[in-house]
């Protein structure tokens, strides 16, 4: 009795241990001196279309390179690389990638697919991945999958790559929506009301005319942007200048260098603009928003923000009125430095305003009561209005 149960405790221990091989392989790590060899396959297909053919290129592992011309046909190229210790299993895991396009005259659609391991069971998987070591998991450190499609300039094209980049040699006119896990976008323009969804990856957009991104854990870099919807998480957003930003942000950091038009919500992001042009009504949350010159040109800032570092610097000599409510940690304005006052505005609203209005020669800056508006009289007053609701947080505007 004793033996058997002992074979036993050791069946289950071994069958545990491979079938934790199973379910988590152990890819060997090349040693220096080992050799690796490498098979390659090319496949190439041809296809006349109509010019707003339906694209869709579905891939990992490897690049999708877009050519636009101004062609009503298509021409594709797959290099498929392989590689492992032997030639032998480099070839089994080639033959595992199948790639094979369907396509009429008004869709063509390319998806990379990945044989799993063959067997009937538990056990024949078992022997399969014993055995034969081309049956391990096929990824990114032993297959690349670059695709090169030359297309109709106005194609309506879907794309979906996974551990690799995306680029645009020429500008695309058409339709674009765009999925990038772990990988680059480069592009020197996009065409208007394009969508792009990007996880853990970085994009770097010269023009971008119109449309949405949806951006997790990666960077955005952004040269001249004329319209967007932004929804960020976790991201750098860098952009060079934006007519107009809606956006949905958390825990971002977003630098501007010219912004026209901005608004939206944000929660534990900071925001930097180097000159604010015309507008802006923000929703805020902790984190913070800096705007280091505000130009003449600007029409009104409306910020509510809740536990946010508000740092705004009006251009030199501009005429604005400032409306400052709620109930901020501290209010800096011109030269003066205020801490907070109590909430009791019926008692002390009164003598702030005579405090001020007895000292304006001196300070024509207009200084903060709380749920008090008090206005800028360095000149007319106008459409020009800075309005900042805070409950928490610093808020300079000198």
């Amino acid at each position: 009795m004793k033996k058997i149960k002992v074979y036993k405790i050791a069946f289950f221990l071994f069958f545990v241990n491979v079938m934790y091989g199973v379910a988590s392989p152990v890819i060997p790590i090349k040693r220096e001196g080992d050799a690796l060899e490498k098979v390659s396959k090319r496949i190439y297909q041809d296809a006349k279309v109509e010019r707003n053919v339906e694209v869709r290129l579905t891939n990992k592992y490897g690049k999708i390179n877009v050519i636009a011309w101004d062609r009503d046909s298509i021409k594709l190229t797959v290099d498929i690389y392989a590689v492992a210790k032997s030639k032998d299993e480099a070839e089994k895991i080639l033959q595992r990638v199948q790639i094979q396009p369907v396509f009429d005259e008004k869709y063509f659609i390319l998806t990379t697919e990945i044989i799993e391991k063959q067997g009937s069971g538990a056990v024949s998987q078992l022997i399969d991945n014993i055995l034969d070591k081309s049956k391990e998991v096929i990824d990114k450190s032993n297959v690349e999958i670059n695709i090169t499609i030359l297309l109709p300039e106005t194609a309506k094209l879907i794309l979906n790559n996974k551990y690799g980049d995306i680029s645009f040699e020429r500008n695309f006119k058409g339709s674009l929506q765009l999925t990038l896990a772990y990988g680059n976008v480069q592009a020197n323009e996009l065409p208007p009301l394009s969508t792009l969804n990007l996880l853990s990856s970085k994009a770097f957009i010269s023009n971008f005319k119109s449309g949405r991104i949806a951006v997790k854990f990666g960077e955005l870099n952004l040269r001249n942007v004329d319209r967007l919807y932004l929804e960020s998480s976790s991201s750098m957003v860098n952009i060079n200048e934006i007519k107009d930003l809606d956006m949905d942000s958390r825990n971002d950091e977003l630098d501007i260098a010219n912004a026209f038009s901005i608004t939206g919500k944000t929660s534990f992001s900071k925001i930097s603009i180097q000159e604010m042009r015309q507008k802006a009504r923000l929703e805020m949350q902790a984190g913070s928003f800096k705007v280091r010159t505000l130009r003449s040109s600007f029409e009104w800032l409306d910020i509510q923000s809740k536990s946010t570092d508000i740092r705004i610097i009006p251009e030199e000599n501009l005429a604005y009125q400032l409306d400052i409510t709620g109930n901020p940690s501290e209010v800096v304005k011109g030269n003066a430095n205020q801490s907070k006052p109590n909430n009791d505005t019926k008692n002390n609203a009164s003598s702030l305003l005579n405090s001020l209005m007895n000292n304006r020669s001196n300070n024509p800056l207009n200084s903060y009561s709380p749920q008090t508006n008090l206005s800028n009289n360095s000149g007319n007053r106008g459409s020009r209005v800075i309005k900042i609701h805070a409950n928490g947080g610093q808020v300079v505007v000198r």
